[in-house]
């Protein structure tokens, strides 16, 4: 389904000249699943190509990731989150923009949201299974961006 985007025009405040406008487009808020892994290995990472690159454009609009994961009764540590920054979607930063581990509780079934004010122009995600013996399963990954 396409996204519908409502252009207008605005004008700044002190740009000096009164016929200044500027166009400046307005998404809507969209769910984007980045991420999805059937099962990760116990000690296992996502490999980064399965994350889709998200294209955010504007890093001044926040948002919202949301883990969700499905822990083994026997498991002892949860997952944790790397999410990956660039500012071209070619070119990526080799340090974490943000790490942050879910929730735990083994054989449960979790959903953890992290807000972020700003993100970077591009992000994409790994998630790291900690548990040194038991996968996780049913592992994805949702970005909730807009204005």
């Amino acid at each position: 389904m396409p996204t519908k985007v409502s252009t207008f025009a605005v004008t700044p405040t002190g740009v000096g000249s009164p016929d200044y406008t500027q166009q400046v487009s307005y998404i809507p808020k969209a769910n984007n699943v980045i991420l999805t892994e059937a099962t990760i290995a116990a000690l296992a990472t996502s490999p980064v190509a399965d994350s889709i690159t998200l294209n955010i454009a504007r890093k001044y609009l926040g948002g919202t990731m949301k883990v969700a994961a499905v822990y083994d009764a026997a498991a002892v540590l949860g997952v944790r989150i790397h999410v990956f920054s660039s500012i071209d979607g070619v070119v990526w930063d080799t340090v974490d923009y943000d790490t942050w581990d879910a929730p735990f509780t083994a054989g449960a079934a979790i959903v953890k949201s992290q807000p972020y004010d700003t993100l970077p122009a591009y992000i994409r995600v790994q998630v790291e299974n900690r548990d040194p013996a038991r996968p996780v399963t049913l592992v994805s990954v949702t970005v909730t961006s807009g204005a």
